[in-house]
């Protein structure tokens, strides 16, 4: 009975050892291309402003699989946020646009086009449509996207 248990034992870390290593090279594969020109600030993170602009990003927290990229236009607050997926190919994008004394964050396609249908999502891009194609240049630009 005891010699099962410790097979049992070694399958379940073997598997665990096995998935971080799977994780951390997903991540690495993802993530390292997209930081190597960046340098890190006081507290590790990697942060950079060059222009009026300000850009950030975060690798996923360990065994996550979400980290972002994020070009601010500091004298607005207005920014573009991008979530690179270790996945594949695919890349989901946000805006935080500042409107009056609050942000609205809205789900956007890589031409700025809000996922949802809303009116109110809708105005807010159209009204801010220039910075944010500056912002969307910007961000293409700083980690090579297409």
């Amino acid at each position: 009975m005891k010699k099962k248990w410790m097979i049992l034992f070694s399958i379940v870390v073997s598997v665990f050892i096995v998935w971080n290593i799977i994780w951390y090279l997903l991540i690495s594969h993802t993530y390292n291309p997209l930081v190597k020109e960046m340098p890190k600030d006081n507290f590790g993170e990697y942060y950079i402003e060059n222009d009026g602009y300000s850009y950030y990003a975060t690798k996923p927290d360990y065994l996550s699989s979400t980290g972002n990229l994020v070009v601010t236009r500091l004298e607005t607050d207005n920014c573009i946020i991008i979530w690179p997926s270790i996945y594949g190919n695919k890349v989901e994008y946000g805006a935080m646009i500042k409107v009056g004394n609050t942000g609205i964050g809205i789900t956007i396609d890589e031409n700025l086009n809000p996922i949802n249908d809303s009116e109110e999502d809708s105005k807010v891009i159209d009204d801010n449509k220039k910075e944010l194609e500056e912002l969307m240049a910007k961000a293409k630009v700083m980690w090579d996207l297409q």
